[in-house]
């Protein structure tokens, strides 16, 4: 029977929302390896990591390379990679399903796919490859060797990979497909709370910007003993890990939950992951807490820049609006891919601002919180402070806190003070300019030049930049950017041998990080899209080659380069190519 065109794009649509509806396929994959015997994670599907969640399973190889990884199901291959970074090795297969599983940091493929990749590499000359076989060219069964596990890529230790991805090419949780090889009985544990301000006026037991609050655990429930006095909007963000049965790792959370009286105002649940906005990670935890403790609290509020499809929140997008009078019952739940879960439980009185305890800011006694400037003096002012905006004072705003004193707020959106002035003394502003994400902004001063074009930042930020020397001070790194921007910087004279020389990102703990750049005059122009330290420097010497082992049967080298890092590796045998593995 034939079926003419129409008919026939009917069938595939419907054939494709049926695909996109179905059910997760649960039973329909075995386990990638030692299948049958229980096995451990190190890490889960939706950890928050640096710059995206984690995609599927990290199995545990007992701390060895090599273990047998077999085919999950039937199929065939329909990619194979090979990197110096990233996944490293992978293997990725399709199944007749429309499901795929993606097999990564793998030591070596099996024989026939490691005939393949070399000779593909030996064509190239690369170790590098990316290959598309033919559908027909590498057909699989369920439970067929496929691989051997490995350390390959950007792999922290011997480890397999494990995706499974849907029709749609987003990544969902292995764990919901009833593998009985990953056992977990624990719930997840909290180990931070905190309440975040928003707003000039809000307030957190007097704290302006954010409050951490003392914990009492007893098994899975943990409270907050004393009631938190507050007002105005606030926010809750919480630090949390999960173990799995006979392991030490701390993995994600899958389901966060805030109740007030009761009442649903925010539900993060991570069943499925797409790569086209992982970035988008950057507005789901606090990024900048990881500067100052390295801690990830996860934010339960959807803020403006967050655009990860996780979410279900009341109107106040996971907020709540605390007035005087209120007597809020607060739980947070907190949930793993097992059901197992864990609740945090307090009360929240409304009180008038006059009524809670003086506000102790961070860095007394000018402190930046959002758009206010806050200014606390450490001794009763007899005159109100001021701020000198191109030579005219304005006296900041006062607001009467519990002992009678003041805490004065200067808004950052009416202008950008030169100075604050209180008393004989003097006080610089914390920033100095402020950029608008939808426009083109031009932020120059001495020695340097920043370009901002509408959308790199996620939201508006305040900044301050300097130089120093060589070095280009761009304030601490805690704007999270979509996009690089351009960073020129001028000296008063060219350098000798300028290809030599490239801009590096400056850790605090003193780590070099290349960025790269060129010369143009006087000029040295990057792109980079952190904020932080920067610093220009010459890179006058070679890569490291160092012969570790040289036999018979075996050739190792050991190469390094501590500055600008190792740009590419080539390797020749009586003049003809020759593959070294990484």
């Amino acid at each position: 029977m034939r079926l003419n065109k129409a008919l026939t794009l009917l069938l595939f649509l419907l054939s494709s929302l049926m695909v996109q509806s179905q059910e997760l396929p649960k039973g329909y994959f075995q386990f990638p390896i030692q299948p049958g015997q229980t096995n451990f994670l190190s890490g889960s599907m939706g950890e928050i990591r640096a710059t995206h969640f984690h995609a599927g399973l990290d199995i545990k190889t007992n701390g060895r390379e090599g273990l047998q990884v077999y085919a999950a199901a039937e199929g065939y291959v329909s990619r194979i990679r090979v990197s110096n970074s990233g996944y490293g090795n992978a293997l990725y297969l399709e199944h007749p399903n429309g499901y795929s599983t993606v097999y990564a940091h793998l030591f070596e493929f099996n024989e026939e796919l490691a005939n393949y990749v070399r000779d593909a590499q030996y064509n190239r000359e690369s170790f590098e490859v990316e290959l598309y076989p033919d559908p027909g060219a590498f057909q699989v069964k369920k439970g067929e060797l496929i691989a051997y596990s490995g350390n390959t890529g950007s792999s922290g230790g011997p480890h397999l990979h494990f995706e499974v991805r849907n029709p749609q090419q987003q990544v969902v949780n292995p764990l919901f497909l009833e593998f009985t090889e990953i056992k977990d009985r624990i719930p997840p544990q909290i180990d931070a709370f905190r309440i975040r301000t928003f707003g000039k006026n809000s307030r957190v037991d007097g704290q302006v910007g954010y409050l951490e609050l003392p914990l009492e655990r007893q098994g899975a429930l943990y409270r907050v003993l004393e009631p938190v006095r507050g007002n105005g909007e606030i926010g809750f963000e919480l630090f949390a890990h999960d173990k799995l049965d006979g392991a030490a790792n701390k993995n994600g959370i899958y389901l966060i939950e805030s109740w007030v009286n009761n009442q649903l105002i925010f539900r993060q649940k991570i069943d499925q992951l797409s790569f086209d906005n992982q970035r988008g990670i950057l507005a789901v935890y606090t990024y900048d807490e990881v500067v100052q403790t390295g801690r990830r609290f996860n934010k339960l509020y959807v803020d403006g820049a967050n655009i990860m499809n996780l979410y279900e929140a009341s109107e106040k997008r996971g907020l709540v609006e605390l007035a005087p009078g209120d007597s809020l019952q607060v739980q947070i739940k907190v949930e793993d891919s097992y059901g197992n879960a864990s609740t945090l439980s307090f009360q929240l009185i409304g009180a008038d601002n006059g009524s809670l305890r003086p506000a102790k800011l961070k860095n007394p006694p000018l402190s930046r919180h959002d758009h206010w400037l806050f200014f606390q003096s450490q001794q009763q002012e007899k005159s109100i402070p001021e701020a000198f905006v191109g030579g005219t004072a304005y006296p900041m705003e006062a607001v009467k806190q519990q002992d009678g004193s003041a805490l004065y707020v200067w808004d950052l959106r009416f202008a950008m003070p030169d100075s604050i002035q209180a008393g004989a003394k003097v006080y610089p502003p914390p920033v100095s300019r402020f950029i608008e994400v939808k426009k083109y902004v031009t932020y120059s001063g001495g020695g340097f030049k920043l370009d901002f074009t509408p959308g790199d930042a996620f939201y508006d930020f305040y900044m301050h930049a300097n130089t120093s020397g060589d070095t280009l001070f761009l304030g601490a790194d805690e704007v999270p950017f979509w996009n690089n921007f351009s960073v020129s910087f001028t000296r008063k004279a060219t350098r000798e041998f300028p290809e030599k020389w490239a801009a590096y990102e400056l850790s605090n703990s003193g780590n070099l990080s290349f960025k790269g750049g060129s010369w143009g005059g006087n000029s040295f122009t990057f792109n980079t899209r952190n904020l932080g330290t920067y610093v220009l420097l010459k890179d006058d010497k070679a890569p490291e080659v160092k012969p570790l082992i040289i036999n018979k049967e075996v050739i190792s080298f050991y190469i390094k380069d501590e500055m600008s890092g190792i740009s590419s590796f080539r390797a020749t045998l009586n003049g003809k190519w020759l593959l070294l593995k990484y």
